[in-house]
């Protein structure tokens, strides 16, 4: 089996990196300015990760066939 490459949606990965971005950005100048401690920030980042942008997170990939579904 021989695959040439998956597809990313540019505009899409651009979408999410800007986003994902500024949301660790904003929480970082809350902790460095004194405004939460250092597990209020670890719990952010983790349900940032966890609960706002589930769906830009590979869940699942498939070789089951001679294409890879990523999902």
């Amino acid at each position: 089996m021989q695959f040439s490459g998956i597809y990313v949606d540019i505009d899409l990965w651009h979408r999410f990196i800007d986003t994902y971005s500024e949301s660790h950005i904003q929480i970082q100048n809350l902790y460095d300015k004194g405004g939460i401690n250092q597990k209020q920030f670890r719990s952010l980042q983790q349900e940032i990760t966890e609960n706002h942008f589930p769906d830009f997170f590979i869940q699942e990939v498939d070789c089951g066939t001679d294409l890879i579904s990523i999902v």
